[in-house]
């Protein structure tokens, strides 16, 4: 199984997917996209806060909450960046929570160290909660896929309400 995303190199496809249409960022990264962009022939998206703040050679389209991405759910959910998006499959019940969440030493929410809002972090989490969860693919730790949606309910209750 493989653990969070290394956010310092481009993924490669899964076996048999030869092709990328869409590529959805979860949040900037000082790095932006100029090693990945030009390899990849594809539609970027990211978070639309995040956009002028991501160096890419390809246009990028700006995403909103509520927006749709062949069949997948944008939510808005900022902290850790101002532009920061998780991408839910309603069907499957599967959340990409870039890193609004982790789960590096049980479930938490984005590291404090490295978000730029730590109340819209904590009210971003609680919106994830209301979902209809049962796997959770963070940006950092290994998938949630036992208890997830108790798991998330449980982190939000935690938080603080402001």
């Amino acid at each position: 199984m493989r653990k969070g995303l290394n956010h310092d190199r481009p993924h490669r496809s899964a076996p048999g997917h030869t092709t990328r249409r869409h590529v959805i960022l979860t949040h900037q990264h000082a790095g932006g996209l100029a090693g990945v962009a030009p390899q990849v022939k594809a539609a970027f998206y990211a978070g639309e806060a995040d956009v002028a703040g991501i160096s890419s050679p390809t246009p990028l389209q700006p995403l909103r909450d509520g927006d749709e991405v062949f069949g997948l759910r944008i939510l808005a959910t900022p902290g850790h960046t101002a532009g920061h998006v998780s991408v839910f499959d309603p069907s499957t019940g599967t959340l990409v929570a870039g890193d609004a969440l982790r789960t590096s030493d049980g479930l938490a929410g984005s590291d404090p160290q490295y978000t730029a809002d730590q109340g819209r972090a904590a009210a971003s989490v609680r919106k994830l909660a209301a979902l209809d969860i049962r796997t959770i693919l963070p940006g950092h730790g290994d998938p949630l896929t036992a208890g997830a949606a108790d798991a998330l309910r449980k982190l939000a209750a935690s938080l603080p309400t402001s």
